[in-house]
């Protein structure tokens, strides 16, 4: 499985991967400490409980099922994805790496903010948030794939 997201990603000029992945990772950083600022951290997980637990249970539901119907996906190849997953496939690689730039950059934030003897909670607030998003969108991503897995085997 790793090796068909390797070669998936590998389509794309390094370049765009680097351009498009920095530019996530900024404003993802920036976005998460401007919303976390302004609604809080208790706020935006309270509001994310349902789709997360829904997400949740699709992606159990379907990575099961799929499992059952298709069996474990062999690694170093792409037969099993369906080439119309292929864009999403790599798109969602570029914010999830996006995503852990702007964990890094957030962690960066917090460590200059220490060293400066400055408030910490802003940035490690964001960073929850930004993790709790990477985790959201990672169950959004496997459960869609395993139903594009799943209706590309009927």
């Amino acid at each position: 499985m790793n090796g068909a997201l390797k070669a998936s990603i590998r389509a794309l000029p390094e370049r765009t991967i680097y351009a498009v992945t920095g530019c996530v990772a900024l404003l993802g950083a920036t976005i998460a400490v401007i919303v976390v600022d302004r609604v809080g951290l208790g706020a935006i997980i309270n509001d994310a409980l349902v789709p997360f637990a829904v997400a949740l249970i699709v992606w159990l539901v379907l990575g099961l099922a799929r499992i059952r119907i298709v069996g474990f996906l062999p690694t170093g190849t792409e037969e099993p994805i369906p080439a119309s997953l292929q864009p999403w496939i790599r798109s969602w690689l570029l914010v999830r790496f996006g995503l852990l730039g702007s964990a890094l950059l957030l962690i960066i934030g917090a460590v200059v903010t220490a060293v400066v003897h400055g408030p910490l909670g802003s940035f490690v607030q964001a960073f929850a948030c930004v993790v709790w998003f990477r985790i959201l969108l990672d169950l959004i991503f496997g459960a869609t794939f395993n139903a594009g897995v799943l209706y590309g085997r009927r």
